[in-house]
């Protein structure tokens, strides 16, 4: 059975808070850690392992510690590790982790070093959100979207970029309709899986 892999954490930060996120967690540093993750059995065409890019926790420091504390604990039972590593710890991810939020860069580093972050919501179509997600989904529905041809079902896709604070803040409030449509029994995709990064092998933090 293969193992996941984390070859490299990336963390952005956003002194002045997330609009649309509630005043108290609002009003702190807010982070988003990535990863670039792939499996210990799965290559691409080159042979090599495959990986992408994809967002493991957003918040607070101590909610991202909190998170990949979570995360850090298939280590302990070798479905996890850091790149290069035979073996890891869950309190080496945690260290990791703990680095990478303090030489975090802020988004206007990012986009010099150009690099593109961005999140999708995908809904299928006549998806109809509870009472109190009603204005969340009619501020989704004012912006373009793209039709989503690969699945059986009629979707939409809507794309936001994280790099910016008021369009992270309004992706964060809209992506739980997908939790939602996935309740009501139609297939979302996975939230880690929300995230494109362009491009991922030349980040150094």
């Amino acid at each position: 059975m293969g193992a996941s892999i984390i070859f490299e954490m990336q963390a952005i930060q956003f002194p002045e808070g997330i609009p649309h996120v509630s005043a108290w967690e609002g009003s702190t540093t807010q982070y988003l850690l990535l990863a670039q993750i792939g499996c210990s059995n799965v290559f691409d065409v080159s042979n090599r392992r495959a990986r992408r890019w994809q967002a493991v926790a957003f918040g607070a420091r101590y909610e991202v510690i909190a998170e990949m504390t979570k995360i850090a604990a298939d280590a302990a039972g070798g479905m996890l590790r850091l790149g290069g590593m035979r073996q890891t710890t869950p309190e080496a991810i945690i260290r990791q982790t703990r680095t990478r939020l303090t030489t975090a860069i802020f988004p206007e580093e990012a986009r010099q070093r150009s690099m593109a972050v961005s999140g999708t919501v995908t809904l299928a179509d006549g998806f109809q959100p509870s009472a109190h997600k009603r204005e969340d989904f009619a501020t989704l529905t004012a912006r373009d979207s793209e039709p989503v041809t690969d699945r059986p079902v009629p979707h939409r896709r809507w794309t936001f970029d994280l790099l910016d604070r008021d369009e992270l803040g309004r992706w964060l409030c809209c992506r739980s309709l997908e939790q939602e449509s996935y309740a009501g029994g139609v297939r979302a995709p996975d939230v880690w899986r929300q995230i494109d990064l362009q491009p991922g092998p030349t980040l150094a933090a």
